[in-house]
């Protein structure tokens, strides 16, 4: 471990440089580097620091970049100078600590040349008093000024900022006392609360479901119908169907996606069919549409067969949201009506992308069926989509149902395609089985 310099109360007083042997368990001090407020980087047995400040000028940072060369650091101490440089000629040796800082090295031909290894959590700190003004409470929320998040989204970090990094920053954003209303309500922890009861009417007020709709149905046209690229570690969910504690488990069980949990180190995808069945399909999708709000690049939301009105409208959906917000589903702007606009919005498909080894997975609620031969077939259908679940005109029609609604063969011995008759007899010519050798032709 090395220390470079640093500050402390006497004024003037020269902090040297320390190195700490792990396994002696000494320190061994060098001539001082009177800096603090920096950066370090080491490239082999080089180690740089960049700006800072100066005992005589405290005031003005320095615009340079010292280097420190290890195996000239540590010529006089043989122990450490064979674990620093095995090879360490005698011109190094007699070199001397005297020139081990040089100033003013122009080093960017050897980072460009260099791989960096990084640590795998960044922290994004942000300034209390943008454009001069002050946050009213700031315990009130911490995690807008400081966040934690993986380095390789380090990367994304300053479009999510907006063009403009110098905006007030910790001023709360149009979306965000929206999207806090339902997390508060809706991620609550469990503990000791009792069931909800079924089909009691919905806690939040009509409108600010509506407005969540469509807050969120913006950020669903400005991404791609396959999302892309994303990179493990990703959490994936199938169907949730309604059931609100179904999914409060998982959450209580394996974190969940908030600053307390694992956003930070986490994406989430979602396959789809969050409506039905159950009982709490608003509680389920308003939880996750606020969620996706928040994070729009760690939340995704697939589409499912059934967000789809002609099929949710008869299978539980449609009576919940009669009986719970006491509204005429057929009316076109209900929350019925308007949460299954938002449906034709969903993307069809994720690819998970691994750069270490080389794997993709593509993530879609149903299957390749006997249409979907690459992935920008998926790409390319156009949305709003609306799904004809009668009688099939087209290719873009046949491949929604397939990704929507196609399974796989009931074995691997099942090969070929066949027609699944389990699914729905009534549109059994629709909706394909494929086996084992359609997977491999389309892998391939």
């Amino acid at each position: 471990m090395m220390v470079i310099g640093g500050r402390t109360n006497q004024v003037g007083e020269d902090v040297a440089l320390e190195v700490y042997d792990t396994e002696s368990s000494e320190w061994y001090k060098f001539r001082a580097i009177q800096r603090f407020r920096t950066a370090v980087w080491s490239i082999d047995t080089s180690v740089y620091v960049h700006g800072g400040f100066e005992h005589e000028t405290p005031n003005i940072p320095i615009n340079s970049i010292s280097k420190i060369d290890a195996t000239k650091l540590f010529a006089n101490h043989p122990g450490l100078a064979a674990k620093v440089h095995p090879k360490t000629s005698k011109a190094g040796k007699d070199a001397g600590p005297k020139n081990a800082i040089r100033k003013n090295q122009n080093i960017y031909n050897i980072i460009e040349t260099q791989e960096f290894r990084l640590a795998n959590q960044a922290h994004i700190a942000m300034s209390l008093n943008a454009q001069g003004g002050q946050m009213e409470s700031p315990a009130e929320d911490f995690s807008l000024m400081v966040r934690q998040i993986s380095i390789d989204k380090l990367q994304e970090e300053p479009r999510k900022l907006g063009p403009n990094v110098k905006a007030p920053l910790i001023q709360k954003n149009h979306n965000e006392s929206l999207y806090s209303l339902f997390i508060k309500d809706l991620l609550a922890p469990r503990e000791g609360q009792a069931a909800i009861p079924l089909m009691r009417p919905f806690h939040i007020k009509k409108e600010q479901v509506l407005e969540l709709i469509n807050e969120v149905t913006q950020v669903f046209h400005a991404q791609p119908m396959l999302i892309k690229n994303l990179k493990p570690p990703i959490k994936i969910f199938g169907n949730l169907h309604g059931d609100y504690n179904d999914l409060m488990r998982f959450f209580d069980i394996w974190k969940a996606p908030q600053e307390t949990g694992d956003i930070c180190s986490f994406d989430y995808v979602f396959l789809g069919n969050y409506v039905d069945r159950g009982s709490q399909s608003l509680e389920v999708l308003c939880l996750l549409l606020s969620l996706k709000l928040k994070y729009p690049r760690q939340i995704f939301l697939l589409r499912g067969n059934h967000e789809d009105r002609n099929v949710n409208k008869y299978l539980g959906f449609g009576q919940e949201c009669a009986a719970r917000l006491n509204e005429d589903i057929n009316d076109p702007n209900s929350v019925f009506q308007k949460m299954n606009d938002l449906f034709e919005w969903m993307p069809l498909g994720a690819v998970i992308a691994d750069k270490m080894t080389q794997n993709r997975i593509l993530c879609i609620h149903g299957g390749i069926g006997n249409s979907i031969v690459k992935l920008e077939d998926i790409d390319k259908i156009q949305r709003p989509l609306r799904v004809n679940l009668g009688s099939i005109t087209d290719t873009v029609q046949q491949m929604a149902m397939d990704i929507l609604w196609s399974d796989p063969t009931a074995s691997d011995d099942i090969l070929g395609m066949q027609v699944n008759v389990h699914r729905d007899p009534q549109r059994s010519n629709n909706i394909m089985c494929y086996g084992p050798d359609i997977v491999d032709k389309f892998l391939k």
